[in-house]
């Protein structure tokens, strides 16, 4: 479903007697295009069906980009997983395109689980930043390729892939932690990353794992 026009999902409270709608479901994947904005309100679930996706933004224009502010509170996050909870048969993940650097993207106090590809690619993409961002059971759980991003208090736990990837890419990130991912912990290559106050404990491979030319600093890691 392409989506060229601002949309607003809410956690669905009942005006009359307080009592919670069913979660919002995606049975079929969605795109935002033509600068259009998604919102999701704080406390609001929804729920993926098995293969569907969310996208903001598409090639090949910059009229083409989409924009997500999901901006949750700690007491009431916003979540975001597969209907059957399953990594091998979930969905998609969210995926950030922005061929021409366009976009911008706020998601903070959000859990994303059971991705089977990654809880959040970007590819390009201008301006994403993500604050107090939890993935669960999932493919991978960033992957930043080609632009830049803001990241703070990122966790990750139990991860088929690198847990957190870089290609090509200019983030910075402020507080990281790592869990039990089945490949490395962190994969960099050809990046100018700066990643500060990371604990990355029991990956199957390298806790961190540099690939190519670039300037990958770190602080306050510990593996």
């Amino acid at each position: 479903v392409d989506v060229y026009s601002a949309l607003t999902l809410g956690p669905g409270i009942d005006a009359v007697d307080g009592t919670a709608y069913a979660p919002n479901v995606v049975s079929g994947g969605w795109r935002m295009r033509g600068n259009a904005t998604l919102t999701v309100l704080p406390g609001t679930t929804i729920l993926f069906n098995d293969g569907t996706y969310l996208d903001l933004g598409a090639c090949c224009s910059a009229n083409e980009r989409g924009h997500l502010v999901a901006d949750g509170a700690q007491a009431a996050p916003i979540v975001m997983r597969a209907t059957s909870n399953s990594t091998a048969t979930g969905w998609y993940g969210l995926y950030f395109y922005g061929p021409y650097g366009a976009g911008t993207s706020t998601l903070r106090n959000l859990t994303i689980s059971a991705s089977r590809d990654e809880g959040i690619e970007t590819y390009q993409y201008g301006d994403l930043r993500l604050d107090n961002l939890s993935v669960y059971n999932s493919g991978r759980g960033v992957y930043i390729n080609r632009g830049s991003a803001t990241i703070r208090n990122l966790y990750v736990n139990q991860t088929v892939n690198d847990a957190v990837r870089f290609y090509d890419a200019s983030p910075t990130v402020d507080g990281l932690v790592i869990e039990r991912s089945q490949s490395h912990g962190l994969w960099a290559g050809y990046s100018a990353a700066r990643v500060t106050g990371a604990r990355i404990a029991r990956p199957a491979a390298y806790g961190v794992y540099l690939y190519g030319c670039g300037v990958v600093t770190l602080a306050d890691v510990t593996i």
